[in-house]
């Protein structure tokens, strides 16, 4: 039976997972120039819109091929086990606090309800759970 925390870390790690290989769809279907450029109109702080228009729009490939991987491993990392797991919910938490001033106070009240969890994650000691060995195991 898996406890409460154990089933909030899977859909932690499920849900990075998903992120990351959203961003490659992004890449392959949307423009993602667009979508940038709506970030700085909206963006809540203008030091932040002036980073995303001189450093992220003229490379948003990069950047978007960089969160990719990056959401993707965050959420390999959280259903690994052991130390990897805070790793992977440190990144988590990180990357939800970088983009919740990026579109007004919209993005603050999808990005809170993850955070919170997410460090109440964090401060648990007993994730010691790898639910990716299985994956990785022959029988």
């Amino acid at each position: 039976m898996v406890n409460k925390k154990e089933l909030l870390r899977l859909m932690f790690g499920i849900l990075w997972i998903f992120a990351g290989l959203g961003k490659i769809v992004q890449l392959v279907f949307a423009d993602i120039t667009e979508t940038m450029t709506r970030f700085t109109d909206n963006c809540m702080f203008e030091f932040y819109a002036e980073l995303i228009e001189s450093i992220a729009i003229p490379n948003v490939t990069a950047i978007f091929i960089l969160l990719a991987f990056a959401e993707t491993g965050i959420g390999l990392l959280i259903l690994s086990g052991r130390s990897y797991t805070k790793l992977g919910l440190l990144g988590a938490t990180l990357i939800n606090l970088a983009y919740s001033p990026l579109f007004s106070y919209y993005t603050i009240l999808v990005n809170v309800p993850f955070i919170i969890p997410q460090i109440y994650l964090l401060m648990q000691k007993d994730l010691n759970k790898n639910y990716l060995s299985g994956l990785m195991s022959r029988k």
